[in-house]
Formats: structure tokens, sequence, C-alpha cells
């Protein structure tokens, strides 16, 4: 892994045409090519992300304030139903 940027391997993904980016192999959201890491789903590569090689993703869990917020429902819903 090159930690010191783009290399001459690299310089096909900086042509004129603007596409410097390609698909997260793991969730598929658009990232820069060169990346080793993805900023969305936080998978990392071997190498970089164009290569396609995923070495491990984060587990995947629920926002904090997705449980947060069903938990106030619930509660309400239960003083409702009580009251």
């Amino acid at each position: 892994m090159n930690d010191e940027g783009p290399d001459e391997h690299d310089a096909h993904l900086f042509d004129d045409d603007g596409n410097d980016c390609v698909a997260c192999p793991a969730c598929g959201k658009q990232i820069l090519a060169v990346a080793p890491v993805c900023h969305r789903c936080k998978a990392q590569f071997v190498g970089e992300a164009w290569e396609g090689h995923v070495v491990g993703r984060p587990a995947i869990g629920l926002p904090n304030w997705v449980i947060g917020t069903a938990v106030v429902v619930v509660i309400a819903f239960i003083l409702w139903a009580v009251l």
C-alpha cells in the first residue's frame, strides 16, 4: 500500500474525463478511486478502492439516534396505553 498518494500506476484514473471515482466494492457508493478506506461504509481495501479487494468491513448496526427514537416511541405508546 502506498501511503504517499497516487502513483504512476494510478495515472489512468485522473485522465481528462473527470472520472476519478469508482463504486465502493462493499457498499456501491461513489468514492475516490485511490481511497484506501470508504468514507461511507468504512470498508478497508488491499491497495486502493479501484482494485476492488475488500479487507474488512465494520459491523452494520443501527445508528444511536434510531435506537433512541424507537425507545422514546415505545415508552410514549406504553404511557398512552396505560393512561
